[in-house]
């Protein structure tokens, strides 16, 4: 018998949110009621071409807005993946602060970590130094990230480490630290996941790292989840420009998959300067904001660095009519 020919009482479809309305339309068109399964606030369909991305959204996104009196639309309301640190910031600028924390969820702490903290700092302040890059990591920041019961910690490149490329982007400065912090944080667990919007830091990194490391990009990992999660943003620029990042929900997907620890790496400068992407701007700005308030905040620019910039400032605002950076961006941006 062929399926045209069966009907069914009830269509379930998974992951209702990456599925474009056509193809969604298939089972519940032969079924008299349907259970559509999603996450709105996650990646939304691959539609390749530009000009049909507009129209073929997904099912889950119209019945979430529009759904009438024919139906109800129920939030499972209760995150069991993430630590809690981690989980009620995705709640707050996701979810409404609607989503809550499983309060009897055994504990998020990784294993303890013995590293010799001197020994780790000078290592990686050795490979700053021989890449040309103006950054330093203390031994108080290398325990500050060792630390099992930090959860959720930011790494600030502070300007001192742009971007390179032009299609796909790299970051030296992202890729050093990222690659050092895999070492240490490896000795807790081996489920750990590198990701990155783009491939070019992908195999930056991977050229880096000793074995065998899961990595990927922020869109082939939607619902997937490892222990530790390691995001390097990669964009450092002096126009405040976000790449991939301007999509929110693909921050949401990124920061959703660790299950004990969520290391973010970035340039705090070019979020801040950031005037045009608002939306993805609030969300790292406070997840900086979160890490200062836990004490998880690491910044690399070097003392004297850190110094010299700040007396910079503070000249250039005493001057009136000088701006520090600018918010102009290009007409086009590529990326990959």
């Amino acid at each position: 018998m062929k399926l045209r020919h069966l009907p069914f009482d009830v269509a379930i479809v998974d992951e209702a949110s990456q599925c474009i309305l056509p193809y969604a339309l298939i089972p519940c068109l032969m079924s008299k009621r349907w259970v559509l399964v999603g996450d709105h606030r996650q990646l939304e369909p691959l539609v390749l071409d530009a000009r049909a991305a507009d129209f073929l959204t997904s099912w889950f996104d119209m019945a979430v807005r529009d759904l009438g009196e024919g139906g109800e639309a129920v939030m499972l309301d209760v995150q069991y993946r993430c630590p809690h640190e981690v989980g009620s910031f995705l709640s707050r600028h996701f979810y409404g602060s609607k989503l809550r924390n499983d309060e009897e969820a055994e504990n998020h702490d990784h294993r303890p970590i013995e590293v010799d903290a001197a020994a780790a700092s000078n290592r990686i302040n050795a490979k700053f130094s021989a890449a040309g890059l103006d950054m330093q990591m203390s031994p108080g920041q290398i325990s500050i990230l060792a630390n099992p019961r930090n959860h959720l910690i930011f790494i600030d490149t502070a300007g001192r480490s742009r971007e390179r490329g032009r299609k796909s982007k790299s970051n030296s400065g992202e890729a050093i630290v990222a690659s050092e912090a895999m070492g240490i944080l490896g000795q807790a667990t081996s489920d750990m996941l590198f990701l990155s919007p783009y491939r070019a830091q992908n195999s930056l990194v991977r050229r880096m790292v000793a074995g065998d490391v899961r990595m990927g990009t922020i869109d082939s990992y939607q619902g997937r989840q490892a222990d530790i999660v390691i995001l390097s943003l990669v964009r450092s620029n002096a126009n405040g420009l976000l790449g991939f990042l301007r999509n929110v929900r693909r921050l949401n997907v990124a920061m959703s998959r660790c299950m004990k620890k969520l290391v973010v790496i970035s340039d705090s400068a070019t979020i801040r300067m950031n005037r045009a992407d608002l939306d993805a701007r609030e969300v790292l700005m406070d997840y900086i904001r979160t890490s200062k308030e836990l004490g998880t905040y690491i910044c690399l620019a070097s003392q004297r660095a850190d110094v010299v910039e700040r007396a910079r400032r503070r000249e250039l605002a005493l001057r009136p009519g000088l701006r520090i950076g600018t918010t102009k961006r290009p007409a086009h941006e590529a990326g990959a």
